[in-house]
């Protein structure tokens, strides 16, 4: 019989929609070796939505060739004490759940953002007594320190900080998704041989990148937006929340008033939105700077064809050195210029394969995000037309990325 293998995470999301899409891929590739069950929220993150009645308790959904366990919490708007609640609601549910699964997995890989998530999967492991595999997305509690400002002394953080610490020392190995990461978990004294890396990457079965028709979508939807022929379109597709700081952009955009061919294009959801809609309003700077609500994933490549340039954007603090979003792969894939408004680790694969560059609004000179957007609109990086597909397919192939760590798992197992 085929060894089982949990994934947990509660934002784990089908395709259908506009978010990443990681471990129902991997889960996806390692069904073909193991029998696969993904855990996510029936409250969706991302639309604030719900997939089933919202009273569902635990509900399991047979896709592709595993099974998706989707567990209930309570909805939310925003970041406020109700998303608190159902980040601990979810955990304290899937912890019943896990416990009372006939199907005894042989190892749970528990996924952190939230903690909470991570340390209920750790729990069933024990009790349970399987192998326990930690993966950490994202730095916790560090974010909530760098990006809201909440202090070290604050009784949450200390929490969570034991947490952190236990889930370290606890955790059989851990994945991580950034060699920045990597390094802060060996600063932090953790084992080189117990950290695995597993990049972001692109599922290559479901991308179709056919540049001839892409390009008369990008035509129609040029025409759509009102972009005239000689306009460069820098184009943000993503969250819109405070990791973000989008504020950069329009800021960048108010200083280039006057170059009245440079547009940007900012697409997605997130709690800034509004908030961002009315300071492109109050700024008067609507025919400059254009918001388009999240569009589904299987038309998200269509949309991107419109830019001249992308942008990732994230505010500019330490912690964002170590990131690697999955958005910019999606961006490589498109052949065109691409800008971070962080340096670090993003930075590091842009200048590696010659495809963007680094800009901040704190930077003088050559790197400040107005002369960076200026340089790229004027050409002065160029990519080669099918440069990004084979920069994927050789090093972010989601697949590939499956069978490595398929491997790996046999041998953990």
């Amino acid at each position: 019989m085929k060894k089982s293998i949990w994934i947990i995470n509660q934002y784990s999301i089908t395709p259908e929609y506009p978010a990443s899409t990681r471990h129902y891929e991997l889960a996806k590739y390692l069904a073909k070796e193991f029998r696969v069950r993904l855990f996510g929220c029936n409250f969706i993150h991302h639309n604030k939505k719900y997939r089933f009645h919202p009273y569902t308790i635990s509900k399991e959904e047979k896709i592709e060739d595993f099974i998706f366990q989707w567990i209930g919490a309570n909805s939310y708007k925003g970041n406020g004490k109700l998303r608190s609640i159902n980040m601990l609601l979810f955990s304290f549910l899937l912890l019943l759940v896990g416990l009372c699964k006939r199907d005894r997995p042989d190892v749970i890989i528990g996924s952190s953002p939230p903690l909470f998530t991570a340390f209920s999967s750790l729990l069933i492991s024990k009790l349970r007594r399987t192998h326990f595999v930690l993966e950490v997305r994202d730095l916790w509690p560090d974010s909530l320190v760098q990006i809201n400002g909440v202090p070290e002394s604050k009784r949450i953080v200390k929490i969570m900080r034991w947490m952190e610490r236990t889930l370290y020392q606890q955790a059989d190995s851990i994945i991580v998704l950034t060699s920045g990461i990597h390094s802060r978990l060996i600063e932090k004294g953790i084992p080189k041989e117990k950290v695995y890396f597993l990049p972001n990457g692109i599922d290559m079965e479901t991308i179709n990148i056919n540049l001839k028709s892409h390009a008369s979508k990008r035509d129609v939807l040029r025409k759509e937006f009102r972009y005239q022929l000689d306009d460069f379109v820098f184009v943000y597709a993503g969250s819109h929340g405070p990791a973000n700081d989008l504020y950069q952009i329009i800021d960048a955009a108010e200083q280039l008033k006057e170059e009245n061919h440079l547009k940007f294009l900012l697409m997605g959801y997130g709690p800034e939105r509004e908030n961002l809609i009315k300071a492109v309003v109050d700024r008067k700077l609507t025919d400059k700077v254009t918001l388009l609500p999240s569009v589904p994933k299987d038309q998200i490549n269509d949309y991107l064809t419109m830019a001249d340039a992308f942008i990732i954007c994230l505010k500019n603090i330490p912690l964002f050195k170590d990131a690697l979003p999955n958005k910019l792969f999606d961006y490589i894939l498109h052949d065109k210029p691409i800008i971070s408004t962080v340096d670090g680790e993003i930075e590091k694969v842009l200048t590696t394969y010659k495809i963007g560059m680094y800009g901040s609004l704190s930077e003088r000179g050559d790197h400040h995000l107005v002369n960076v957007l200026k340089a790229v609109a004027n050409h002065q990086i160029h990519c080669e037309p099918g440069q990004g597909l084979e920069i994927i397919q050789m090093h972010f192939s989601r697949e590939k990325q499956a069978r490595q760590l398929a491997e790996w798992l046999h041998q953990l197992s």
